[in-house]
């Protein structure tokens, strides 16, 4: 299944995120006959994992309901939750992932230097000059905030296995993925990778004892900055004052769509239907009513306005409690592993949850697929002991 998924994704970042029909096609009809063979498979094993239940049931109504794009994005939080008994299994995932990652950082750091639109023969004429191999620099910057962490993580755990040297080699590569997201020059997604790195450095520091956590902090950060400037502040700077002015007036018609669409909520408390927002938006669309808005900007808006209050904040609370018991989780699992694995995780949802105020990364098939793998795989590791827990080396009962 490890295999299987990171080929899905990759056929994914192929195609721009997976936003071409006849990609999405062949990502569609792959992941039903994987989900009948793996659950068929469990169930006459007698290893059905309860815990994958609600995620099948939330995709297979996605499908009735008309919106297999959400379902193809949900299966994998239910593939997660069965495959991943063994820390060995998502480790080789993450490290995957990470491997997918650096590609794009090189990728969109080439686009930054000397190639801007390019994406391997292909000319971004509509999108951002730097974007990978997505075509919008904010979904870009949404894939590298969901990887960032899962390095991190990594780093973490290496350093409590005592390989120092593999623990730098994460660390560097977490710092060439968070310099590509920067020269992107999306700020909310530079915004909600701070805020995540800041998170899970002070889960760690939780936990680790000594004056190591404030130490990789400033090392991350200075890197960081040396990045930045081996890149060129003045092409970086250069390139975010031609922004200046599509940025104001994007925020401003954010702000108003955002008031709009509370009115098509205050009018449809119960929803207008998955896929559904684009058409009924127009009825209350005030600014620039010639242009078509086919998503709010604004992840819990476009819920809300499709699914109806009730499952929307349902929905959103049963993410809200796997994401919180992951976090207990990490402070309870035995396994040094399992923590860093777990880190990495939480990294990466905080990114994408905050970054998801502004943006619609989760309608993006291939950063939607991440993002519910690592909340499959944050349940599936987050299997917290009733006894008291077993602290890790140089960690702390705090």
């Amino acid at each position: 299944m490890v295999l299987f998924l990171a080929g899905l994704i990759l056929l994914g970042l192929a195609s721009f995120g997976g936003v071409l029909h006849w990609t999405f096609l062949v990502m569609a009809l792959c992941s039903a006959g994987a989900s009948a063979i793996l659950f068929t498979a469990a169930a006459l094993k007698g290893r059905i994992d309860l815990r994958c239940v609600p995620f099948v049931a939330a995709s297979l109504a996605c499908a009735a309901f008309g919106s297999v794009r959400l379902a193809v994005v949900l299966i994998p939080a239910a593939w997660a939750v069965v495959s991943f008994k063994r820390n060995e299994a998502v480790l080789k995932l993450f490290r995957i992932l990470i491997f997918f990652g650096v590609a794009e950082a090189a990728l969109g750091l080439v686009q930054t230097l000397s190639a801007p639109r390019w994406i391997l023969g292909y000319h971004n004429a509509i999108g951002s000059p730097t974007s990978g191999t997505l075509i919008n620099r904010n979904h870009y910057a949404g894939l590298l905030e969901l990887l960032v962490p899962l390095a991190f993580g990594i780093a973490f755990m290496e350093r409590e296995k005592g390989q120092p040297a593999k623990a730098f080699l994460a660390a560097m590569t977490a710092i060439l993925m968070s310099a590509a997201l920067v020269s992107s020059l999306s700020r909310m997604g530079t915004i909600a990778l701070l805020i995540s790195i800041t998170f899970t450095a002070f889960l760690a520091r939780r936990r680790l004892t000594g004056t190591s956590t404030a130490l990789s902090l400033t090392f991350f950060f200075a890197s960081l900055l040396g990045f930045v400037l081996w890149i060129g502040i003045d092409t970086i700077m250069a390139r975010f004052e031609q922004l200046t002015d599509t940025e104001a007036v994007m925020a401003q018609a954010r702000t108003i769509v955002y008031k709009d669409t509370l009115l098509l909520i205050q009018d449809h408390p119960f929803g207008v239907g998955m896929e559904h927002y684009q058409d009924q938006f127009r009825r209350y669309q005030t600014w620039h009513p010639e242009l078509l808005f086919d998503h709010a900007h604004n992840e819990y808006l476009e819920t809300t306005a499709e699914l109806g209050i009730p499952i929307a904040l349902m929905t959103w609370i049963c993410i809200l409690f796997l994401f919180i018991r992951g976090v207990r989780g990490f402070f309870r699992v035995r396994s040094f592993e399992a923590a860093g694995l777990l880190l990495g995780c939480i990294g990466g949802l905080t990114a994408l949850l905050v970054h998801s105020f502004v943006d619609f990364n989760l309608q993006i098939p291939v950063n939607g697929m991440i993002f519910f793998t690592l909340l499959g795989t944050c349940t599936a590791l987050a299997r917290v002991p009733r006894e008291k827990p077993v602290m890790l080396r140089g960690y702390r009962n705090s």
